[in-house]
């Protein structure tokens, strides 16, 4: 009986370690699937506030018609590897994305302004880059998605 509740103490030792919550910014960075739709993004007009994105489109293999939308993620370069920025104004939890999309025009450039005071404040001194997830719609419940990223930098 010993032995039972000793490997029952040991399991759920391993449960909990397994799912304790990680450190901020210890976040695995997704590697997204690759796909070669033609979209760069850049960054212009840079504070430690917001940004605007430049998306252009030109040449590349999509399926359908190409996306996006309001969601976005900034990560810093730290040592070598990029991290997560964390909220520091609301929890990540109660944060909502709107669900509209944007369409990214063939062989057309397109700007969005991002203020991203609501969830960072702003930004520190730093490398950064930020994704956006775009998506080669095909028909309902066929797409494609990955996330592209822009970097740049607050002086």
């Amino acid at each position: 009986m010993k032995k039972y509740w000793l490997w029952l103490m040991v399991f759920i030792l391993c449960v909990c370690t397994a799912c304790a919550a990680p450190e901020a910014g210890d976040e695995p960075i997704i590697d997204y699937p690759v796909y070669d739709w033609g979209v760069t993004l850049t960054a212009k007009d840079v504070t430690e506030r917001g940004l605007t994105i430049v998306c252009t489109q030109s040449g590349g293999e999509a399926k359908g018609e190409l996306q996006t939308g309001s969601w976005y993620e900034v990560q810093k370069l730290e040592n070598g590897n990029w991290k997560k920025v964390e909220y520091t104004t609301i929890d990540e939890e109660y944060v909502g994305w709107t669900s509209e999309a944007w369409c990214v025009p063939k062989g057309e450039t397109v700007e969005w302004t991002v203020d991203w005071s609501w969830l960072y404040e702003s930004l520190p001194a730093g490398e950064y880059r930020i994704g956006k997830e775009i998506i080669d719609f095909q028909e309902t419940g066929t797409y494609d998605e990955t996330v592209i990223y822009a970097e740049f930098s607050i002086q």
